[in-house]
């Protein structure tokens, strides 16, 4: 038996009985509750959900006609029945329009399980495309304001709809772009046209095609987007639409550019380059004239203990620059370093702190500069300085005995 709440605006309870017996001829377990005026209606409609309501057309303190205008003004879909003594056929079809779903005679209640069934039916399939149509607005929205750029073309590629980041990345207006073909709007001429006969070949047979374009926007400017383009198929497998996803990439593009450019000065610079962790205080990335510095290779360096890089007499040096770095952003001081085979060399170190969001050093970047020669060429000199003065003062010296 199929279970069924009904609420039953009824003041008889023989002929609620009767109604009750009715449904469950009919195959309906009852689960029923009467109420005889409007605040007992109103009660109920609070506190159960009900699957149909089934009403006098007239009661001592209430009427069918209120009950659906209570109902009414709930905003409930349940359907409502009258079920009542001869009404006049004025008054039956006014009850229809004003919205309910059906009348019966009380004294020929034969149609009553067929007319629950078919109206629950039929309110189930309202509720449906209630929530059909709330899904289509949700899932528009969603696309509209999604913040990557949404194009569905027909299967010719025609423009049909497209979101606002679309026309906020391309610059041309829903007017504009509507009804034409994106190509039309934002080819830069900078792909060949195999790139283009391989993307249809690709979408029309069904399968998404992903890559890069360099676009052109209405102003003219060029930009560099990735986007993907989803076949639409309907039941037998025939493509009906595209649907095209867009990210403006320029910028990222950019960025890979400039990292890479940054990335070959860091592994070809001439001097040593080394990132180390302030938590661990060992080297993280070098480069190799970092490495070469110490007669090593990156991978014996990476992971070293950076103070053991240092002359065992510099330390206190060396703390106190990693302090400086840490309080003042960058510092530059001389140290010496030690080799793999035990010999020291001077360095010029140019520390900076490179800091998160919340302003904690997250690593500490480390520039040396060789400079064995410079302290050479300064020893050099001062050896000369020196000398000269000993030949001046010798000279002195002699002119003094002569």
């Amino acid at each position: 038996m199929k279970r069924l709440r009904a609420l039953l605006v009824e003041d008889s309870e023989s002929d609620a009985a009767l109604i009750v017996r009715q449904l469950d001829k009919y195959g309906y377990r009852v689960e029923v509750e009467r109420v005889e005026t409007e605040g007992e209606l109103k009660k109920t409609l609070e506190e159960t959900p009900w699957d149909v309501i089934i009403a006098d057309y007239q009661l001592p303190e209430f009427s069918a006609p209120a009950a659906l205008d209570v109902l009414q003004k709930r905003g409930l879909d349940i359907p409502f029945i009258v079920v009542s003594g001869a009404i006049g056929e004025e008054t039956a079809v006014d009850l229809m329009r004003s919205g309910a779903c059906d009348y019966l005679i009380k004294g020929n209640l034969a149609r009553l399980g067929p007319a629950v069934e078919r109206e629950m039916a039929e309110a189930i399939q309202r509720r449906k495309q209630r929530e059909n149509a709330a899904l289509v607005l949700l899932q528009s929205a969603a696309l509209n304001a999604a913040a990557n750029a949404i194009v569905i073309t027909d299967i010719d590629g025609i423009i049909e709809w497209a979101n606002d980041a679309f026309f906020t990345l391309t610059g041309y207006t829903c007017q504009e772009a509507v009804g034409k073909n994106p190509s039309d709007l934002l080819k830069s001429g900078l792909h060949e046209a195999s790139f283009y006969q391989q993307l249809w070949n690709t979408i029309l047979s069904g399968t998404v095609w992903r890559g890069e374009f360099i676009n052109k926007r209405k102003n003219g400017s060029i930009y560099i987007e990735e986007q993907t383009i989803t076949p639409l198929l309907d039941e037998d497998g025939n493509v009906t639409r595209f649907i095209g996803i867009k990210q403006d990439i320029s910028q990222r593009k950019q960025m890979e550019k400039s990292l890479q450019q940054y990335a070959d000065a860091f592994f070809h610079c001439g001097d040593g380059i080394a990132m180390g962790d302030p938590k661990t205080n060992r080297i993280l990335l070098c480069n190799p004239a970092f490495a070469q510095m110490f007669g090593s290779s990156t991978h014996e360096i990476i992971d070293h203990p950076i103070m053991s890089l240092y002359h065992p007499a510099d330390q206190n040096i060396i703390k106190a620059n990693i302090h400086k770095a840490n309080h003042e952003g960058q510092t530059q001081f001389e140290a010496r370093m030690v080799r793999q085979d035990g010999s020291t060399f001077p360095v010029h170190i140019n520390l900076v702190s490179i800091r998160d969001a919340e302003g904690g050093v997250i690593y500490r970047i480390a520039t040396a500069h060789d400079i064995s020669e410079r302290k050479k060429a300064e020893r050099n000199l001062l050896k000369e300085m020196e000398d000269s003065k000993r030949r001046e003062h010798e000279l002195e010296l002699i002119t003094a005995v002569s």
